[in-house]
């Protein structure tokens, strides 16, 4: 097209996919491996995460640190899904 200037980020958008949705999984099931304590300590913000995942995060550190973090639900999304948040508790200081 003359006068639209564009960049090409991706050559085969498809391909970049199949390799997101791999890492995904591959990174799901070192996931599923750790333990709970390890979940709650070494779950990796930098990535894409599954809603499970997130879930799965926030209730291992409520379970891992129930002093500090407590969670709630505050209803649903339109998908029909938890829209679960994390409370700190009062430590009494």
């Amino acid at each position: 097209m003359e006068g639209v200037q564009y960049n090409v980020i991706s050559e085969d958008v498809g391909a970049a996919h199949r390799q997101e949705r791999e890492a995904i999984e591959r990174r799901k099931a070192e996931f599923e491996k750790q333990g709970p304590s390890n979940r709650a300590v070494d779950f990796d913000i930098l990535n894409f995460h599954t809603y499970e995942e997130i879930v799965q995060y926030l209730i291992d550190l409520a379970n891992e640190y129930p002093e500090i973090v407590e969670l709630e639900s505050i209803g649903l999304t339109f998908e029909g899904y938890d829209q679960v948040c994390s409370n700190k508790r009062q430590m009494g200081f």
